[in-house]
């Protein structure tokens, strides 16, 4: 039965194997009876491509200008010959046939990787595989949904009309509704390591895309534009303010001026480009495989320009620290992809050094536990929680020798470097003041540190508890951490400082309105090796009974293990931050949506947006909540973030904006020489 079953598993592979090369030969003899076809099919005579060739090495300058014409016109008719020339000829004649294949490969780009577009030097970039299926995906998650609802029209209006229109109120050149497929924009030295230059490729999806872009063409020729030629690929230059374009298939590519885009057309026709690259490939392989957009930054190149333009005369002292963090630093990138009920977002950064001893200081070491598990200590109602690992003793010696090579690199004497840290400066005065020896008080720190918001009766989240917990190497650490707390709490008066047994725990306490202090008080007890701290009493002996009784922690809620589900056991290792995104919203708009409403500085159209709204109940009742991992490994640190938005495109969005805002600012003041000037 078995030598049956071998037979048969044999025989089957001999025909895919057979099938394989036969379809090879297939597929190499169709391209070659193309190509044959089209020889067979020519207008014109194979001697009359030749000679028109030849012609192209003639002394006549005029011929030589006729014959490329000719060569021109011939278009696709002309390949097989211009080919078989080319390897075979020299000086001008190799040249004029390189421009007319340039042309004709140049002309039949259809699927164009734009990452393969920017050229290798590209400092930082980003990247949208397909706008149109990106924008789809974002409107079926809650967000998207309520976005979509009509008391959002007049914001869906306004940032419609901000992408339409430039910051002078002039239309956007070209308009923005006509590219819906791949987008991509770096910035890039064209000649010279100072002139930045900007180039971006925008592909047109529609019903007519060469109607469109004959559209926009034309108004630019009207508005002062001229067609240009690089290479025999025709450009359409329009100014420095409106750059320079040009077109393959239905993709534009564009550049800041000419020099910008004559470098994406040399890229493209290579068709090596940045997305090559053995740091972006590594980043890439980390942003998973089908991100909706992508960021990446060549950050040693970026710190290398910023530290270069810098004249002797006016460096400043935090340059050495800069330059240090940045050798520490390869490529980094980020990127957004739309999950099924929101968005996930990751920034990796490469460190070609590995963890350096502060990244190190602040990773669990393998077999110890892992800083998610420990959300079993966190009340299961909490709002919003975080849980790092810190070994204090190591991120004190790590920051000291990172102080020290900042002093070595501003020629200070090796023999003589014992600098002592500002920061450690200040707690070797803390240390001495409680009497410890140096290095003691961070000593007292090994495992996990966390923290976390609770609820009090009213729903006000800004008025929660706060609590949170600090391990220490051993039970004794703890009860001295402990001790030293009320060291320094002991200098209240009395009765604000407090001490009390609780189930033969001892709950230390300080009481701010006793002492006219209208923030929040602080209570701390010790359990074992590890530190509990509160914001009030009350909460702090509710987290003692849920201790106590071995009552399940936030590990164990429906939302947070579903959220969980995304994530590999390598990105559940790492450091922790969890947010109640549906809870802590509903609360919040329970809270100020009242206030928005009566407050008489509100904007009419955000009142009316307001009162169209359902419950808060009802209107984040599908928010996910926001889970993010930092994961370390041997070669690069990575961010994880599921979320109900994306964080990282608003976050830009917002850069941006402020940046646009300081720029119309910074035009207003300028004097009107200067304007004229720009």
């Amino acid at each position: 039965m078995k030598k049956t079953r071998l037979a048969f598993l044999g025989a089957a592979l001999v025909f895919i194997l057979i099938g394989g090369l036969w379809l090879a030969t297939v597929l190499k003899r169709r391209q070659h009876d193309v190509i044959a076809n089209i020889d067979a099919h020519s207008p014109y005579e194979k001697s009359e491509l030749q000679n028109w060739i030849k012609l192209l090495s003639s002394d006549d300058a005029i011929e030589r200008k006729r014959a490329e014409s000719e060569l021109s016109n011939a278009g696709v008719f002309a390949d097989s010959a211009l080919n078989a020339a080319e390897a075979t000829s020299v000086g001008t004649a190799k040249e004029a046939i390189q421009r007319l294949l340039n042309r004709r490969r140049f002309a039949a780009i259809r699927d164009l990787d734009y990452t393969q577009a920017l050229p290798p030097g590209t400092r930082i970039f980003t990247h949208v595989p397909n706008i149109q299926q990106a924008l789809e995906k974002s409107r079926q998650t809650a967000f998207g949904k309520l976005l979509m609802r009509p008391a959002c029209d007049a914001l869906r209006t306004k940032m419609w009309n901000e992408l339409q229109v430039d910051e002078h109120g002039e239309p956007r050149q070209p308009p923005v509704e006509y590219f819906k497929g791949q987008f991509a924009a770096g910035v890039y030295d064209a000649g010279s390591e100072h002139a930045q230059k900007l180039g971006m490729l925008l592909e047109m999806k529609g019903t007519d895309p060469q109607g469109e872009y004959l559209d926009w063409s034309s108004k630019l020729l009207s508005n002062g534009g001229a067609i240009r030629d690089y290479k025999d690929i025709e450009n359409l230059d329009a100014g420095p303010q409106k750059g320079a374009h040009a077109r393959t298939g239905n993709s534009i590519l564009f550049g800041s001026d000419a020099d910008a885009l004559h470098v994406l057309i040399d890229t493209v026709l290579t068709g090596r480009g940045v997305g090559s690259l053995p740091e972006v490939k590594a980043i890439h392989a980390s942003l998973g495989p089908f991100p909706d957009a992508v960021l990446f930054a060549d950050v040693p190149s970026i710190a290398h320009q910023i530290l270069a333009s810098r004249t002797a005369t006016v460096q400043d002292a935090n340059d050495d620290i800069l330059e240090l963090l940045f050798e520490k630093f390869g490529y980094a990138g980020a990127s957004t992809t739309c999950t099924r009920d929101g968005f996930e977002d990751r920034i990796v950064t490469l460190l070609p050094q590995g963890p350096d001893g502060v990244i190190a200081a602040c990773t669990a070491p393998a077999g110890a536990a892992r800083p998610i598990d420990m959300f079993n200590q966190i009340p299961p109602d909490a709002l919003a929680a975080c849980m790092f690992y810190v070994d204090g003793a190591k991120l004190e010696r790590a920051y000291t020798e990172f102080y020290n090579d900042v002093l070595l690199r501003r020629g200070a004497d090796k023999k003589a470097v014992v600098g002592v840290a500002p920061l450690v400066g200040v707690l070797r005065g803390v240390e001495q003041t409680l009497g410890l020896k140096p290095g003691r008080l961070l000593g007292l720190i090994k495992g996990e540190v966390g923290l976390w918001l609770e609820l009090k009766n009213n729903v006000d989240p800004a008025n929660g508890d706060i609590s949170g917990l600090i391990t220490t190497p051993d039970e004794n650490s703890a009860e001295e951490l402990a001790k030293l707390l009320d060291t320094l709490n002991a200098l209240h008066l009395p009765g604000v400082f407090t001490k009390s047994e609780y189930r033969k725990h001892t709950i230390h306490a300080v009481n701010a309105a006793k002492n006219g202090d209208a923030g929040r008080g602080l209570a701390w007890m010790v359990d074992k090796n590890r530190v509990y701290l509160a914001s009030s009493v009350q909460s702090l002996k509710k987290q003692f009974d849920s201790i106590e009784r071995h009552m399940p922690g936030l590990l164990k809620r429906e939302p947070l293990q579903k959220a969980l589900l995304g994530f590999n056991f390598d990105e559940r290792a790492g450091s922790i931050v969890y947010i109640d995104s549906q809870a802590l919203l509903t609360r919040a708009a329970e809270t100020y949506f009242p206030q928005l409403l009566a407050d008489a500085a509100t904007a009419p159209e955000l009142k009316e947006a307001l009162k169209q709204l359902p419950p808060p109940v009802d209107v984040f009742k599908d928010f996910p909540p926001l889970l993010a991992f930092t994961v370390t490994r041997s070669d690069r640190a990575e961010l994880v973030v599921h979320s109900p938005a994306p964080l990282l495109p608003l976050a830009l969005a917002g850069f941006l904006s402020e940046r646009e805002k300081h720029k119309r600012a910074e035009d207003v003041t300028a004097p009107d020489a200067v304007k004229r000037g720009k």
